[in-house]
């Protein structure tokens, strides 16, 4: 005797698969929600802050790293230099950029200005960490860096009110 098969649990396709293909299967639903929820959660991470280990002041960085004061003009230098070279390139970058979407090579044009961005991100960060240096101060904040300049005096009366108690 032969029992049969309990279909009431199973999903019965759809009547456009049916008829014509399974729509699921050729646009890949699975594969599109997955790799949704991969972007989105690739993105919340780069978004998201990380947490600071430790927090140390720009004194104990340099006696951690063992650097001397002719160690970091170096690295001064050296950081001004690379914002230097990265903004100009990434503007020359920009300028080509420009030239191919004028000659209507959209996809060159659109690359070039991907890899200006990535230029003047560098520029970005290699100024910032000059900036730091040169302020001999940890942590600062991008509006700092867009001033151009730190309140160490402001500091340095908070220290030394500190210091007279």
């Amino acid at each position: 005797m032969i029992m049969a098969e309990n279909t009431s649990s199973k999903q019965k396709p759809s009547l456009l698969s049916r008829i014509f293909f399974p729509v699921n299967t050729l646009l890949g639903a699975k594969y599109l929600a997955s790799t949704g929820s991969f972007i989105k959660n690739s993105v919340g991470r780069l978004i998201t802050p990380t947490k600071l280990q430790r927090q140390e002041s720009f004194a104990e960085a340099v006696e951690r790293m063992d650097l001397t004061d002719d160690d970091l003009e170096l690295r001064k230098i050296s950081f001004l230099r690379q914002s230097v070279f990265f903004l100009i390139f990434g503007v020359f970058l920009i300028l080509l950029a420009f030239y191919r979407l004028y000659l209507a090579e959209i996809g060159s044009g659109i690359l070039i200005f991907l890899l200006s961005f990535a230029l003047l991100a560098y520029a970005f960060r290699a100024h910032f960490w000059y900036f730091q240096i040169k302020h001999r101060k940890l942590g600062c904040t991008m509006q700092e860096w867009w001033v151009g300049h730190i309140n160490t005096t402001h500091e340095q009366e908070k220290t030394d009110i500190q210091e007279n108690q």
